[in-house]
C-alpha cells in the first residue's frame, strides 16, 4: 500500500487513512502478527544492502531475503480477510514491482560500521 499510494519513503496521513483494512479486521491474528514482526525485526539487520549515493553510504534492509517471514504475514492476513485465494495474484504483483535491472553496482552486503544488533 505504501509503495502504490505513497512515495516509498514518507508515510503521510492520507496513505494511512486510505488503507483498505482496519485493525479490527486483523485483531483475531494479532498475536501471530506480533510474533512475525518480532522475527522480522531480528532478521532484517542480517540482510543489509548498503549503496553509495552522492558519495554517502545509504543503508537499507534487503527484505527479499526476509520473504520466509513476510510471506507468512501476508498469507496470515489474507486468511483473516478470507482472501487466501488471492495469494497467486499477490505473488505476481510482487514480481512485477521488483526492479528489473537488479541492484546498483557496488552494493555491499555488510554494514560499514560495527553492528551490535541494537537500534539507537
Amino acid at each position: 500500500w505504501w509503495t502504490m499510494n505513497g512515495d516509498d519513503f514518507n508515510v503521510p496521513s492520507h496513505v494511512l487513512k486510505s488503507f483498505p483494512i482496519t485493525p479490527a479486521q486483523v485483531e483475531p491474528i494479532h498475536k501471530e502478527l506480533e510474533e512475525l514482526a518480532r522475527l522480522l525485526r531480528a532478521e532484517q539487520p542480517r540482510h543489509p544492502s548498503v549503496t553509495l549515493y552522492a558519495k554517502k553510504e545509504i543503508g537499507n534492509y534487503d527484505l527479499n531475503r526476509c520473504r520466509h517471514i513476510t510471506d507468512q504475514a501476508e498469507q496470515l492476513i489474507l486468511g483473516a480477510l478470507e482472501l487466501s485465494h488471492l495469494w497467486p495474484a499477490v505473488l505476481l504483483a510482487d514480481a512485477r514491482s521488483q526492479k528489473a535491472t537488479g541492484e546498483r553496482p557496488g552494493t555491499e552486503r555488510e554494514w560499514p560500521f560495527p553492528w551490535n544488533g541494537h537500534h539507537g
